[in-house]
């Protein structure tokens, strides 16, 4: 559940209207687990169609924004659902019951490199001269479908789309 603070109190027959944005860690589930160095990543996202509320909403509506417009199957019901692009709209329902659920599965192409950071260690020293020195070690890992089969170093470098491979790594630090 969610804890929502209004900016003025609402009496008895009033009506709010609130757009609500989630975001869920480690939410997708690899789906194939295992590929090969030349495939593109599948992921698996299941979650309810409805915000699930202790409250009847008047109207509701769900819109999942995926990376790509490759989308390999996806929940067709409760109708409506619309497909655009890379986004799958369910609803807007109207009248929708207090913890109301409408599981929804969703399979498509992610390519995008899961990093998940396992440990993060930040040492700060300040000397009595007024140095400072600042150390960090990061333990951090792929945690992305596995690699199935042996690795080619001369694939990796004469393909430029190695679909989920880590490039880059960046840490923006703050001023």
């Amino acid at each position: 559940m969610y804890r929502i603070e209004l900016p003025n109190e609402l009496r008895a027959g009033q009506t709010i209207t609130l757009e609500i944005e989630v975001a869920h860690a480690h939410a997708l589930r690899m789906y194939p687990t295992e590929i090969t160095q030349g495939e593109r990543q599948l992921v698996l996202y299941k979650t309810n169609a409805n915000y699930y509320s202790r409250y009847t909403s008047q109207t509701q509506k769900t819109t999942v924004t995926l990376p790509t417009d490759r989308a390999e199957s996806y929940t067709q019901t409760p109708k409506p659902v619309v497909k655009s692009e890379q986004t799958i709209t369910y609803g807007p329902y109207e009248n929708v019951a207090a913890l109301t659920r409408n599981d929804i599965s969703l399979h498509y192409e992610n390519n995008n490199p899961f990093l998940t950071v396992s440990n993060l260690n930040r040492w700060i020293e300040v000397s009595h001269w007024g140095n400072i020195a600042v150390e960090e070690t990061i333990d951090i890992y792929h945690s992305g479908a596995k690699l199935k089969g042996p690795f080619s170093r001369l694939d990796f470098q004469r393909r430029q789309d190695s679909y989920s491979a880590v490039k880059t790594f960046k840490v923006n630090k703050r001023k």
